[in-house]
């Protein structure tokens, strides 16, 4: 227990929580607002923490946090990357990690081939000052992957997939041996509540596929209001305890303070943080401080925190903190109208803000607090109990926060001031939101958040348009928020080309989920931005996308019209790799659905624009892809010439795995025709391949595909001696499905002597 945070009347429940995580499961703990929750999860993480900690059978757990915050999703991927950190941070946990990825490489790159690359280059430098990079670029090389796989948009923070999640665990405990607790603090505000719940069923479901894991969450309960967020995630937690076994659900309730050493242990602590106590504290004695505390950890936190000099303030702190309502802050922030508007403005903003991080804190600080401000504006507010904290600033409690908010966005006597306030915080963070870099998330957080209050104070609907636009980026998998704004929102940027590439690409991503007449004006607002801003490249790149998504459903000359469109855009703007990557999907696509002298026209365009950018990875892919669907087609010296230029392709850009997926496809498939000498080539073309890339399951699984092919017309020795290959290829990768079915079919077949 640290000194400056103590917990109190929690043993019990700490005990329980320990025994739960002995084993995998997953485990609710619920309580009402302020009712110790998250100290109590702070707690176990430190108990879990101490290397001396150890289950039964002598193995140490590593624990990874994430507190949710409703503007972004993937709670469980930021809370694998604490889990990381906290493991790597640990010297002797890091020079392990470093020992043991050197000595077991290979095992575990075959053990985990799509994550074999970003785990190497996790591992190959623990230089502990890059640690937090590194182990982001580990995260966002793996979602990258995900969304890629699945043809999604761009967007802030993408998530892991359930698999890229367990395996994450599986690599981490063969290294470390030691057991994953993954703590999930507000889980009624996650951003994603239905996908995580979701992931958390498929966990319990399939616990056996995982290393020793325990997941915690923590809930609101029952929900303080009606509010629909919170309900939603104490559902889905009843849900996830209702349906699996290994769920539990322990309900929090006050603290047990019946041990009377520990009854004297609160009371001194409350008396170290008031001033001048012995004329009244000491008096009330422990018995009576106990009963108006309650047991309630929000009201000997409130108390603590607020100092109060006299036995009246004592017992009016206490009243109010077990009724939430707040009415000091409110009282102060209405007097600030008259004692210092300055001050006003800085606490509204506050309010109207996320709750602040340091890295949110330091992103957002010149937007909170103006040159002129006094430099001790902070120091005053902590001083007037507005703020609980100065670095970074806090209300404290989260139900104090969202008091605050709640005052300025619906007391009439505040709500005037909070209108200015809004309008500037919301172009603020546009302006600086033109870009989808982790480092300008809190930019993206903060709109959303400011979108939520924006309606409320009936502001401008091109405000409520930005904050959509943001919203859009950070949670791409639902649908658009406030999309009847957008419009708006693309007028004002129009004339104010700072807030342009958000709108952009806002306007891009509710064309994604748009149809017919909607999807029409809302590229034709794409197009019309463009015009408003030729020159800036991140408005041009929402437009391109948006015209390769609108070419992928059109025909005829409507499809015709968009191509030309994007080939004038790129033309106007040749060097700009962000419209040469949307072109080159355009051609694909209308090459996919092309014929004869047209096909081939689109094909040589796409030739011609991989010559001039050689090094333009996704227009390589494009003709690659090109070649291959050219090729199936093609028979006798047309089919050997695109299989060579498939080759030359490879052989050009040998690390390109989306370039050699198609030769091996390409080779199979020219193997199922051929003959003698010929098959004899290809088929050892395909092990030279495989040989070369043994991790990419894109090669190896056509290789299998090749063997098969030729134990089903082999004889004998050969015949042997194929399936004997194909036995050797499962064994060097039994975790791949498509090699394991092919040698099933195999060991229950004939060989054609057979």
């Amino acid at each position: 227990m640290s000194a400056d945070k103590p917990i109190f009347g929690r043993r019990a429940d700490l005990e329980l929580l320990l025994g739960r995580v002995e084993r995998s499961g997953l485990t609710v703990v619920a309580g009402l607002p302020k009712q110790g929750k998250t100290r109590l999860l702070e707690e176990l993480r430190d108990t879990l923490d101490d290397p001396d900690y150890q289950t039964a059978d002598g193995r140490g757990f590593l624990v990874g946090w994430d507190e949710a915050v409703e503007e972004t999703p993937n709670t469980l991927r930021r809370a694998l990357h604490e889990l990381y950190l906290r493991w790597l941070s640990h010297a002797p946990y890091r020079q392990q990690a470093k020992r043991v990825w050197q000595q077991q490489k290979d095992r575990l790159a075959a053990g985990f081939p799509d994550m074999a690359e970003n785990l190497g280059g996790l591992f190959s430098d623990l230089d502990p000052s890059g640690l937090t990079k590194g182990i982001h670029r580990l995260l966002s090389g793996l979602a990258q992957a995900n969304r890629d796989l699945k043809g999604e948009s761009e967007g802030f923070d993408p998530p892991l997939s359930y698999d890229q999640t367990r395996d994450l665990l599986q690599c981490l405990f063969e290294i470390s041996d030691k057991n994953a607790v993954l703590i999930l603090d507000a889980f009624e505000r996650s951003g994603c509540i239905e996908r995580d719940a979701d992931n958390l069923h498929r966990f319990l479901d399939r616990h056996d596929e995982w290393p020793p894991c325990h997941i915690l969450i923590a809930v609101r309960e029952p929900p303080a209001e009606d509010d629909p967020r919170e309900l939603g995630g104490y559902r889905a937690a009843e849900r996830l305890v209702g349906s699996h076994r290994r769920a539990h659900m322990h309900t929090l309730g006050p603290m047990d303070l019946n041990d009377p050493a520990e009854g004297r242990e609160v009371f001194q602590h409350i008396g170290r943080h008031i001033d001048n106590r012995d004329a009244w504290y000491n008096s009330l004695g422990p018995h009576e401080v106990l009963t108006i505390i309650n047991g309630h950890p929000g009201t000997l936190a409130d108390v603590v925190d607020a100092r109060p000099r006299s036995e009246q303030e004592f017992r009016r702190v206490a009243a109010e903190a077990r009724g939430t309502q707040h009415a000091a802050l409110r009282s102060t922030l209405e007097a600030l109208r008259q004692a210092d508007r300055a001050l006003l403005k800085i606490a509204i903003r506050l309010a109207l803000l996320p709750e602040m991080r340091p890295d949110s804190w330091e992103a957002l600080r010149p937007l909170v607090i103006d040159k002129d401000v006094p430099p001790d504006a902070l120091p005053d507010l902590e001083a007037r109990k507005v703020l609980q904290q100065q670095a970074p600033p806090s209300f404290g409690h989260t139900t104090r926060y969202e008091a605050a908010r709640r005052f300025a966005t619906t007391v009439d006597s505040l709500r005037a001031y909070a209108r200015p306030e809004i309008e500037h915080l919301v172009l603020g963070c546009a302006a600086r939101l033109n870009r989808t870099d982790p480092e300008l998330l809190p930019f993206g957080e903060s709109l959303v958040v400011l979108g939520l209050s924006a309606g409320q104070l009936g502001v401008h609907p091109a405000y409520i348009g930005l904050s959509g636009a943001a919203f859009s980026l950070l949670l791409p998998q639902l649908s658009p928020a406030w999309p009847e704004s957008l419009p708006a929102a693309a007028s004002l940027a129009r004339e104010e080309p700072s807030v342009a590439p958000l709108v952009g690409m806002g306007l891009f991503h509710a064309f994604h989920d748009a149809e017919g007449d909607e999807a029409t004006a809302l590229l034709n607002e794409l197009r019309t931005l463009e015009k408003a801003h030729p020159e800036d490249a991140a408005v041009r790149q929402p437009l391109a996308m948006g015209l390769v998504n609108a070419l992928h459903d059109a025909e005829g000359d409507e499809a015709t019209a968009l191509l030309e469109e994007l080939r004038t855009l790129e033309k106007a703007h040749p060097e700009d790799a962000a419209l040469r990557q949307p072109l080159a999907m355009g051609l694909f696509n209308a090459f996919h659905n092309a014929e004869g002298d047209e096909a081939t026209a689109l094909l040589d365009e796409l030739r011609t624009l991989e010559k001039a950018h050689p090094e333009d990875a996704a227009v390589r892919q494009r003709l690659a892809r090109g070649l291959f669907n050219a090729f199936k087609n093609a028979e006798g010296d047309e089919a050997t010439a695109l299989l060579d230029e498939l080759r030359a392709l490879e052989k050009a850009h040998p690390e390109d795995a989306a370039v050699r997926q198609p030769l091996a496809m390409g080779l199979v498939n020219a193997l199922q025709d051929a003959e003698g000498d010929e098959a004899t080539a290809l088929l050892d073309e395909l092990r030279a391949l495989q040989k070369a890339h043994p991790e990419d399951a894109a090669v190896r699984q056509p290789l299998a595909i090749g063997l098969f092919n030729a134990f089903i017309n082999a004889e004998g020795e050969e015949a042997s001696a194929l399936r004997d290959e194909l036995r050797s290829l499962h064994q060097a990768h039994p975790d791949d499905d498509a090699v394991a079915r092919i040698l099933k079919v195999i060991e229950g077949a004939p060989s054609k002597a057979g």
